[in-house]
C-alpha cells in the first residue's frame, strides 16, 4: 500500500496518513496555552509532582540520547535537554499514538494498558523495561534502556 492510501487513527476517526501530522498540530496550538491550566484543574496540581518524578526516575546524565514519545508540549523535553547538555541528544516525537479536547479524550482511551505498552517497547529493542503507575494507575511512567 503506498504512502498516499494509508490510514491512521485520529482519536476514534481514521484519516489519511498524511494529514495526521497537521491535525495533531492544530489540536495542540489550539489548547497549549491552556494545556497547564487545564492539567492543573483535571489532575489538582499533581501533574507537577509527576512531572518532577519523572525527570527524577529518567536519571538522565551529560551525554544521554533521550526519546520523549508523546511528548506533547516539550516542556520535559526542555528539562532533559539541560540535563544531557551540549553532548547529549533529546529526540521530541508526538504522533498522536471533531474538538481538540474530545481528540486528546480519545486518544487517551485509544492508547495500549501498562503491560501492553512495556511489550510494544521489549519488542523494538528495549532492555530492562518496566513502569511505575501514579496515582493509582491513572499515569504510568514507563522506562526502557537501549544499549
Amino acid at each position: 500500500m503506498s504512502d498516499d492510501n494509508k490510514v491512521t487513527h485520529f482519536g476514534y476517526q481514521q484519516v489519511p496518513w498524511q494529514e495526521k501530522q497537521q491535525k495533531v498540530a492544530g489540536v495542540f496550538r489550539s489548547v497549549a496555552g491552556k494545556y497547564d491550566v487545564m492539567n492543573d484543574l483535571i489532575s489538582m496540581g499533581s501533574h507537577r509532582i509527576l512531572k518532577r518524578m519523572t525527570i527524577e526516575l529518567a536519571g538522565i546524565r551529560p551525554g544521554h540520547k533521550v526519546l520523549d514519545l508523546a511528548g506533547g508540549t516539550g516542556d520535559l523535553a526542555i528539562k532533559f535537554s539541560r540535563l544531557v547538555g551540549e553532548t547529549g541528544q533529546v529526540v521530541l516525537a508526538d504522533f498522536n499514538d471533531a474538538d481538540s479536547y474530545q481528540y486528546l479524550a480519545e486518544s487517551i482511551r485509544m492508547h495500549p494498558d501498562q503491560d501492553t505498552l512495556q511489550g510494544m517497547m521489549d519488542n523494538a529493542g528495549f532492555a530492562r523495561t518496566e513502569y511505575f503507575n501514579m496515582l493509582g494507575g491513572i499515569v504510568a511512567l514507563h522506562r526502557g534502556f537501549k544499549f
